[in-house]
């Protein structure tokens, strides 16, 4: 079999042509022998339908991390300038698979900034600006949490008994995607 980088574009290919993940796993699991692998790299990849399902959850996590963005610019913070960037073209591109890297970054940064607002002296309009940077950071890991298990839910594996050639019964493991 390809690659793994191949393979995820052979993927991607096919979920861009509007198949099902469980139509997808059929066509390649035998080629494909690690089936597990096979299942947890197709379970990466939203589907077509997801993304349209979840295309006004997704816009709005777009519109707080360019909020976190322009935060970060007007306080110069290079490092943050840059993860925003990137974390913003992974939401805009899909790329699940790096979702919880908002959420920790957005979770981070408001237990940070909690721990600072109470034990830090600040001025009211720097209290103010924590404030607002929270109630921008809160929603962001809920809805980049919520988002990842949504867009690409779990599959799941049932054991199947059968039968073999000789008769015996054997199990075998079936994976089901939910979408």
């Amino acid at each position: 079999m390809e690659n793994k980088k191949e393979l995820k574009k052979k993927i991607l290919d096919l979920i861009n042509q509007g198949n099902s993940k469980q139509v997808i796993f059929n066509e390649l699991k035998m080629t494909y022998r690690n089936q597990i692998d096979l299942a947890k790299l197709i379970s990466q990849f939203p589907t077509l339908e997801n993304k349209k399902k979840y295309s006004s959850t997704n816009t709005t996590l777009i519109v707080l991390l360019s909020i976190a963005l322009l935060f970060d610019i007007v306080g110069l913070s290079f490092v943050a300038i840059f993860l925003d960037i990137v974390l913003l073209y992974v939401v805009a591109t899909f790329q699940v698979n790096y979702y919880q890297w908002i959420t920790f970054r957005a979770g981070f940064s408001a237990v940070f900034l909690i721990i600072i607002m109470i034990f830090a002296k600040f001025t009211t309009l720097d209290m103010i600006a924590c404030f607002i940077s929270l109630l921008i950071l809160i929603p962001t890991v809920i809805i980049a949490n919520k988002l990842e298990k949504k867009l690409c839910p779990d599959f799941e594996q049932k054991k199947i008994q059968t039968t073999n050639e000789n008769g015996k019964p054997i199990f075998r493991l079936q994976f089901i995607f939910k979408d």
